[in-house]
């Protein structure tokens, strides 16, 4: 099985899991128990970003966002 095989799979079954109610409500719980908004914001870029915490939220600019 090649790389791209095994990626294709692991998005596949990624897109399954992710968008299922449980999901949903499990990624709520994580955001409504969360002690302040940084760590909101955190694990909503993890989640709805796709971005690994902390390196990739820590690298970014305000040069990055697209306010359009």
């Amino acid at each position: 099985m090649s790389n791209e095989d095994i990626r294709g799979a692991v998005a596949a079954r990624y897109r399954e899991v992710a968008d299922t109610p449980d999901a949903q409500d499990e990624i709520g719980r994580v955001l409504d128990t969360a002690t302040d908004d940084e760590w909101r914001l955190l694990i909503a870029l993890a989640r709805y970003g796709a971005m690994r915490v902390p390196s990739e939220p820590l690298a970014l600019t305000w040069g990055d966002i697209d306010f359009e």
